[in-house]
This record gives C-alpha cells, sequence and structure tokens, in this order.
C-alpha cells in the first residue's frame, strides 16, 4: 500500500498545492505587453498608453526615436544594473 512517507506527502501536495496557485495568481497582473529580448526603438515615435509592459532584456532608444509611456507601468528585467 502506502508507506506513512507517500501519504504524508500526498495530503500536504492536495492541500498547499492549491493554496499556492491562488496565492501566487491573486499579486501576478499579467502584462498586455511582454517583450523578451531587447526592445530598440530606432527612429520615429513609439506610443504607449494605459498598458503594463515587460521588457526581459534592455530598453534602448537610439538617435532620432522616441518613446512615450503614458499612464504605463514598465518592469524590466535586464542582465546588468543600470
Amino acid at each position: 500500500m502506502f508507506t506513512k512517507r507517500e501519504l504524508f506527502l500526498a495530503v500536504l501536495v492536495l492541500v498547499l498545492g492549491p493554496a499556492l496557485v491562488w496565492g501566487l495568481s491573486e499579486d501576478a497582473e499579467a502584462a498586455d505587453r511582454e517583450i523578451f529580448g531587447d526592445w530598440t526603438i530606432d527612429a520615429g515615435t513609439t506610443r504607449v498608453v494605459n498598458e503594463t509592459i515587460d521588457v526581459r532584456g534592455n530598453v534602448t532608444v537610439k538617435p532620432g526615436g522616441l518613446l512615450q509611456l503614458i499612464g504605463c507601468d514598465l518592469a524590466i528585467n535586464a542582465s546588468v544594473n543600470g
């Protein structure tokens, strides 16, 4: 049949599993725009309004480029601080 340890682990997963998933999803808000890698604005205007943006890289605005973020939340997870 099952050992006491196996039963304990099964009950633990059944009890804590849904609580962990529910707790993590409560605070997590999905980004409207996800950018995997660098976000580079070369030329012209990039305008973003009322969005949550998650960038998994660097944000670079080159000469001649303009990035307008209006009412946005911007999260940058870059490989280097700065």
